[in-house]
């Protein structure tokens, strides 16, 4: 299992550590859905998102897809 680690070195109301745990086999799709899940954890705007990753494939769950772009 790999991790994918974010930590903020800043007091602020957000989150200051962020921990993905990730398969080590991860496709590079999965990859850019957990980068998205990461921008929406730090709080970036959900248009910035959608703008900067586009729109992500709709492979796996739509409940979790609708949840990740909510």
């Amino acid at each position: 299992m790999d991790k994918l680690i974010y930590e903020r070195s800043v007091e602020s109301i957000e989150a200051q550590r962020i921990v993905f745990e990730v398969q080590h086999d991860l496709s590079l799709e999965s990859f850019k859905l957990n980068c998205i899940r990461m921008a929406h954890a730090l709080g970036y705007d959900s248009n910035s998102i959608k703008k900067t990753f586009g729109m992500p494939e709709e492979s796996g769950d739509p409940k979790q897809l609708k949840l990740l772009l909510d």
